[in-house]
């Protein structure tokens, strides 16, 4: 398992200038990807879902709502679905806006090196994929 922080930007449409810098933590530990509900943009729309139960940042928490965003690392666009919790936790003495989970990473092939801290985005700058 490994996670690396990162500061990013965030955004509801595509096309929005809304966009927030976002505190973000890229864990390989979690499958989903979470929020904080005072990190959304303004034009983000959610959804009700049926919900569930989980477990972030030593406490339980009745996940509800889920979202669709635009992030951008390193000036490179990736859309991705997240739950919206009211509270993730802190990392590196600071608030977490944002868990970027395993199936996220897999999904835009972001390789993470915890050893020396980075992300390999070579598979997001390329932005070619094989299905099927």
């Amino acid at each position: 398992m490994g996670r690396i922080t990162r500061g990013i930007k965030l955004k509801g449409k595509p096309t929005s200038t809304d966009e927030k810098d976002v505190f973000c933590v890229f864990d390989t530990g979690s499958e989903r990807n979470y929020v904080k509900k005072d990190a959304l943009p303004s034009d983000v729309q959610c959804s009700e879902i049926n919900h569930f139960a989980t477990n972030l940042g030593g406490k339980s928490h009745d996940i509800k709502e889920r979202c669709t965003l635009v992030g951008e690392i390193e000036g490179l666009p990736f859309d991705f679905s997240a739950h919206v919790i009211d509270t993730i936790g802190n990392v590196d003495n600071r608030d977490v806006d944002l868990v970027i989970g395993a199936t996220a990473m897999e999904e835009w092939d972001m390789v993470l090196s915890p050893k020396g801290q980075k992300i390999d985005l070579n598979g997001l700058k390329k932005r070619e994929f094989i299905e099927l």
